[in-house]
């Protein structure tokens, strides 16, 4: 039976030769019901919660992929568990002024209490919603409890990686979520940016509907973030106009020169799927925003799968910088001897930096 890493190999392979080059031919698109079967479980094999049982999040890295199976089947169902609260409560929204793109202007309504560790579970517990979403066809990582202390939660877009699906990112979503993201992901296992833009803007108008998110969104804050396929579409959805800030890991080339917000790259130096000269730094040199390419070596394409190994507190430190205004996160990004310029990392790039 041909491995999960064989089998990503050879379907990324299949989609950059369709790509080109440079990316610049991307697929097809494709229905939002692609990768799963009738009852909403993927099609596609996939990975469990890292070998949890159903309900459970594994606590340490998904490690291990050549002896992962082909065909696993579990899937979350239930809460996770998150750290305990890293101190405090959580401080109310403020009255935000927005630009004339929708965007809030700085400084950020809301904060969180600070932490020490950005790798770690946030001060919410988590839980997964399974097909949900439009027609059905989404997983959602939420926090457990919502709108505590009139707390509104960041509405944010998840693409996968091609032949993937979204319990191959559970701890990695369930941790994003656990500092307070709402976070929808398509169930195909390839994914475009109409299927994220779709989930996003799905997930915005449950804000103004009937139901346990209602009122508890911030929709003037809205994350888009994706995978090596996942990651070109989670670009190409960074124009959306309430999206603030986009995070790309390992990705296809996107449209970097609509976006609007500030955006985080990563590649790897033994990334030889999706290579950095061939589809990343063309999104980097083509962005007009503050932009931070980030290297991380020894890191192949696979890196970003399960908890996202040392690419997770970084994106942890920059979703919390960008959206709550997190002090304390600025250490990985700025200075001489930021936490990203130092190793493991290196040849750190940034442009329109301040």
């Amino acid at each position: 039976m041909m491995s999960f890493r064989a089998a990503l190999a050879s379907a990324t392979f299949l989609l950059l030769n369709a790509c080109g080059a440079d990316g610049s031919n991307p697929p097809p698109s494709t229905s939002a019901d692609d990768g799963v079967d009738g009852s909403g479980s993927p099609a596609q094999p996939g990975l469990g919660s890292g070998g949890a049982p159903p309900g459970q999040t594994p606590t340490g890295t998904n490690t291990g992929l050549d002896d992962v199976p082909a065909d696993p089947t579990i899937a979350p169902t239930g809460p996770s568990e998150a750290s305990p609260d890293p101190g405090g409560p959580l401080e109310p929204p403020a009255e935000t002024d927005t630009d004339p793109t929708g965007s809030p202007s700085d400084p950020p309504g809301q904060t969180l209490p600070p932490i020490s560790d950005y790798g770690a579970r946030g001060p919410f517990a988590t839980r997964t919603v399974n097909n949900t979403g439009p027609t059905g066809q989404y997983t959602m990582f939420r926090p457990e409890a919502l709108g505590e202390n009139g707390f509104k939660h960041p509405p944010t877009t998840w693409g996968n990686g091609i032949t993937t699906t979204p319990p191959l990112y559970d701890e990695l979503l369930n941790t994003i979520a656990s500092h307070g993201f709402v976070v929808i992901a398509s169930n195909s296992a390839t994914v475009t940016a109409q299927l994220m833009t779709a989930g996003l803007d799905w997930l915005i108008e449950q804000n103004d509907a009937a139901g346990d998110l209602s009122g508890m969104l911030d929709p003037t804050r809205a994350v888009s973030i994706g995978y090596s396929l996942g990651g070109g579409a989670a670009v190409e959805t960074g124009k959306h106009p309430n999206v603030v800030t986009t995070v790309s890991f390992h990705g296809l080339t996107g449209n970097s020169a609509a976006l609007h917000g500030p955006l985080l790259l990563f590649t790897g130096t033994a990334d030889n799927f999706v290579s950095a000269r061939q589809f990343v730094d063309p999104t980097f040199n083509r962005s007009t925003v503050p932009t931070f390419y980030a290297t991380l070596t020894g890191a192949d394409h696979l890196r970003p799968l399960g908890n996202a190994g040392d690419e997770r507190a970084p994106t942890i430190a920059w979703l919390r910088m960008q959206v709550y205004g997190d002090p304390d996160a600025r250490r990985f990004f700025y200075g001489d001897d930021c936490v990203l310029c130092q190793s493991p990392w290196t040849n750190p790039q940034t442009k329109n930096w301040q």
